[in-house]
C-alpha cells in the first residue's frame, strides 16, 4: 500500500539550517563581519537547496510504501 502525508513544519527548516551553519562556523576564522557574511551565504545556500523538497520553507510531502518498507520525501510542487 502507498500513501502520502504532507506535514507543515514552521520554523523547523530554519532551525535545522541555523544549527548546521552554527556548527560549520565554529571553526571559521575571520572577524565578526566575515563570520556574518559567511553565515548569510551558507544559510541562503542551504535554503535554496532545500526548496527542491520543502515548499514555502515549511511544507514537506512524504510517500510511504508499506510493501517496499520505504518512505521518500517527494519534490515540492511548484
Amino acid at each position: 500500500m502507498n500513501f502520502r502525508m504532507m506535514m507543515k513544519t514552521p520554523d523547523c527548516l530554519d532551525d535545522a539550517i541555523e544549527d548546521a551553519v552554527g556548527s560549520m562556523l565554529f571553526d571559521f576564522e575571520g572577524d565578526e563581519e566575515a563570520q556574518e557574511d559567511k553565515r548569510i551565504e551558507l544559510t541562503e545556500e542551504a535554503k535554496d537547496f532545500a526548496e527542491k523538497w520543502v515548499k514555502w520553507g515549511e511544507y514537506v510531502t512524504i510517500e510511504f510504501d508499506t510493501e517496499a518498507g520505504t518512505a521518500v520525501v517527494l519534490p515540492a510542487e511548484k
